[in-house]
C-alpha cells in the first residue's frame, strides 16, 4: 500500500557558504545514512515516526513522494542499493533486514540475527554481497550475505576489538567502517573476512561515526566527541588528519557541533551534518582533480598512422579553478603554458592542449590545477614525437608488429589424446607446438587464442560452431562461445602492426571492428532467451518469482590493460580503461560491474554516460522501466 504526498520543491543549498544554518533537533539526525540513490534513479529513504515506520521513494524531477509502510516498531535506519537491483534496509526495532524492490514489494529476513543484536549499518560490497555492522552483548561482528540467499549469512569477528558502525565500500575493493569506542578506530575488512583496525594518529576519544570516500583515495569521517572534528584517512597509507573547531582546511567548525553523517556531494565536495543543538549542514571544499592523457587519433592519408592529441581534464569541484601544463625533457619540466580558466562547475571539463614539441624528441608533462582549496598535479605523462612531430605515448622504435614466432614442443603427462588438456595420463607425450598465426588486420581480422576450457567459434556465413583448439586468425564478425572457456583476443590498434590484447570468458559474443574506428574493438553479447522475460521485461519475472530474483539471460567477463575494447549489452555499452569487468544482460536491466580500474558506461535509453570505478556497478534499465 503506497501513499502519494504532495510536497513543495526542495530548497537549494547556497553554494558559497562553508556552513549553512539549518536548525534541527539533535534526535532527528543519526550517524547512519538514511537515504540513497536507487537503481531507478530515484532517492529512497527510511522513515521513523510516531504513526508509522516505512520506506519512501522521492522522484527528484517532480518532488513527488511515495511511501511504503512497514510493520509496527520496525524502526528502519540505514538503506543501500544491492547488486541485485533492489533496496536493502535495516529494521533496528524488529532486528530484521528488509528488502524493497523498485516496484515497492517488501520482504523481511531474520538473516541469522537475534533480539540482542543492534543493527548499525548496511552497504553493498565490491563482491556483490551485502555487509552489515552489528553490535551485540555476545560479541560485535560484521555480517555478509548474498542478495539471493539472505538467510545464509557469514559472520566475521576475528581481530574486531571495537563496535563497528558505519561501513562503506572503497575504491580499493575493500570495506571500511568506523569504531566509536575509546580507543577509536577506522577498521578495514576484506571480502574474505580479514579485519584490520587503524588507530595511529586518530584521537582515542574522538568517537568517529559517519564515513564516506571522497576523491584522491581519501576516506572522510566525522567525530562527534567534544569539540567535534572532521577527519580523513589516506587509503593507501592509512594516515590520519583531523580538523577540529577553528583549525584546518578553512572549515568554520562550530565547537561541540557533534558532526555526524558525511557524504561526497554531486558538487565534488564533502557534506556533513551536525547533530548538536544548533543543527547545521556543513561543507568541506576539496582541491581540484587533474588528469593529463594522450588520446590516439588516426589520420587518414596514403598510409594510416597513429597520432595523438593531449587532453587535459580538470574537476573544479564547484570553485573557481585555473590550470596549466608543465613540460620538459625530464620530470623537472621547466616550461609551463599560460594559465587557463576551468570555470567553477560541478562536472569535470576536458580541453585539448597544444604544446610546441620538437620532432623526434622525448618529453615529460603534467597538469597542475588550482582552486581556493588547494593545488593538484596529475601523474607524470611521457610523450614521444616522431620525425614529423606527431605525438605518441610510446617510443617510435617500439612500434613493431607483434607476430607470433615458433615455440618449443610441450611435454605433458598422458597416455591418451586427452592427456594434453587434463594431465591425468601415465606416459610422456610430446605435442607439436602451435603453428605461427598471422597477426590481426585492422578492420578485417583478429587473433583468438584459447587459454582454458572449451571454446567454440562461428565465422561469418557459417551455420555451425567449431571447436577452437589453437590460436587462429579469424575474420571480423566471428561469434565466439566462451561459456565453458576463456580466450585471449588480439586485435589491431592501427595499420602499422601495433596490437592490443584482452581476455574474455563466460559468454557468447560477436567481434566487430571498423577500419577507421581508431582501433576500437566491439564485443556484442549474443544468445540468451529474452522471450522468457515476458512482454514487460523484469516485471513479469518479478510477478512469477516471489523472492524478487532477477533472471540473468547472458553475461560476459573481460580483462584488459589500457586497450580499446567495448562490450555491448542490450541496454548499455561499456568502454574499458585498463580494467576487469562483467557485462550482464538481465530481463530488467543491463548490469555493468567493475572489479578493477574504470569503465565508461553509456546508457542507451537515458542517453547519458557514467564513469564506473572499481567496486561499483551501473544498472541500465530496460526501456519498459522508463515509462
Amino acid at each position: 500500500m503506497s501513499r502519494r504526498i504532495s510536497c513543495r520543491p526542495l530548497a537549494a543549498l547556497a553554494s558559497v557558504a562553508a556552513l549553512l544554518a539549518q536548525p534541527a533537533s539533535a534526535a532527528s539526525i543519526t550517524p547512519t545514512p538514511r537515504i540513497t540513490e536507487g537503481p531507478d534513479g530515484n532517492l529512497w529513504f527510511t522513515e521513523q515516526g510516531a504513526i508509522a515506520d516505512g520506506v519512501a521513494r522521492l522522484e527528484p524531477g517532480t518532488g513527488s513522494v511515495v511511501e511504503y509502510p512497514l510493520s509496527a516498531s520496525a524502526d528502519p535506519t540505514a538503506i543501500t542499493t544491492g547488486s541485485d537491483g533492489n533496496l536493502w534496509f535495516l529494521e533496528r526495532g524488529a532486528t530484521k533486514i528488509g528488502r524493497i524492490t523498485p516496484d515497492g514489494d517488501v520482504d523481511e529476513f531474520n538473516a541469522g540475527l537475534s533480539g540482542s543484536d543492534t543493527l548499525n549499518d548496511i552497504t553493498s560490497g565490491p563482491d556483490g554481497q551485502l555487509w552489515v555492522t552489528i553490535a551485540a552483548s555476545g560479541g560485535n561482528r560484521i555480517e555478509s550475505f548474498s542478495p539471493s540467499t539472505p538467510g545464509d549469512p557469514c559472520f566475521w569477528s576475528t581481530n574486531l576489538t571495537g563496535t563497528p558502525n558505519q561501513i562503506v565500500a572503497a575504491s580499493d575493493r575493500k570495506l571500511y567502517f568506523t569504531e566509536s569506542d575509546d580507543p577509536a578506530a577506522i577498521g578495514r575488512i576484506k571480502t574474505d573476512g580479514n579485519i584490520k583496525e587503524y588507530r595511529t594518529g586518530l584521537t582515542a576519544d574522538s568517537a568517529p561515526a559517519g564515513l564516506a570516500e571522497g576523491d584522491k583515495g581519501m576516506l572522510w569521517f566525522t567525530g562527534g566527541a567534544s569539540p567535534g572534528r572532521i577527519g580523513r584517512m589516506e587509503i593507501a597509507k592509512h594516515e590520519f588528519e583531523e580538523i577540529t573547531a577553528g583549525t584546518g582546511l578553512g572549515i568554520d567548525l562550530t565547537p561541540d557541533a557533534a558532526p555526524a553523517g558525511i557524504a561526497h556531494g554531486a558538487d565534488g565536495n564533502m557534506w556533513f551534518t551536525e547533530s548538536g543543538l544548533t543543527g547545521k549542514i556543513g561543507r568541506v571544499f576539496l582541491g581540484p582533480t587533474a588528469e593529463l592523457r594522450l588520446d590516439p587519433v588516426e589520420i587518414p592519408s596514403r598510409h594510416t598512422v597513429t597520432d595523438g592529441v593531449i587532453k587535459a581534464t580538470v574537476g573544479a569541484n564547484s570553485q573557481d579553478t585555473t590550470y596549466h601544463v608543465e613540460y620538459g625533457p625530464d620530470e623537472e619540466y621547466g616550461v609551463e603554458t599560460e594559465e587557463q580558466a576551468a570555470g567553477n562547475g560541478a562536472d569535470p571539463i576536458t580541453e585539448n592542449v597544444e604544446l610546441p614539441l620538437d620532432p623526434s624528441s622525448h618529453y615529460h608533462a603534467r597538469l597542475v590545477a588550482t582552486n581556493g582549496a588547494g593545488e593538484t598535479s596529475s601523474p607524470d605523462l611521457e610523450l614521444w614525437t616522431d620525425e614529423l612531430g606527431r605525438i605518441r605515448d610510446f617510443a617510435p622504435e617500439a612500434e613493431t608488429p607483434e607476430i607470433p614466432g615458433p615455440t618449443e614442443p610441450v611435454k605433458t603427462q598422458g597416455n591418451s589424446a586427452q592427456a594434453h588438456t587434463n594431465g591425468h595420463g601415465n606416459d610422456d607425450v610430446v605435442h607439436a607446438a602451435d603453428p605461427p598465426v598471422a597477426p590481426p588486420v585492422l578492420g578485417k581480422s583478429v587473433v583468438v587464442k584459447p587459454s582454458g576450457g572449451s571454446v567454440k567459434v562461428k565465422t561469418p556465413g557459417s551455420k555451425r560452431y567449431r571447436v577452437l583448439a589453437t590460436g587462429a586468425q579469424l575474420p571480423v564478425g566471428t561469434t565466439v562461445d566462451t561459456r565453458n572457456g576463456k580466450i585471449v583476443l588480439q586485435s589491431a590498434r592501427n595499420a602499422h602492426g601495433r596490437t592490443q590484447k584482452g581476455t574474455f570468458w563466460g559468454g557468447v559474443f560477436q567481434i566487430r571492428q571498423r577500419k577507421h574506428g581508431k582501433g576500437m574493438t566491439d564485443l556484442h553479447l549474443r544468445g540468451g532467451a529474452f522471450s522468457s522475460c515476458g512482454n514487460r521485461a523484469g516485471i513479469s519475472v518479478l510477478a512469477r518469482e516471489a523472492k524478487g530474483k532477477r533472471r540473468v539471460v547472458r553475461r560476459l567477463w573481460g580483462k584488459d590493460k589500457h586497450s580499446r575494447f567495448r562490450t555491448h549489452g542490450r541496454d548499455s555499452v561499456a568502454t574499458v580503461r585498463g580494467t576487469r569487468w562483467v557485462t550482464t544482460d538481465r530481463c530488467d536491466v543491463t548490469l555493468t560491474r567493475v572489479t578493477q580500474g574504470k569503465v565508461a558506461v553509456r546508457d542507451l535509453h537515458r542517453k547519458r554516460s557514467v564513469l564506473v570505478s572499481a567496486g561499483h556497478a551501473y544498472l541500465a534499465l530496460h526501456r519498459h522501466h522508463h515509462r
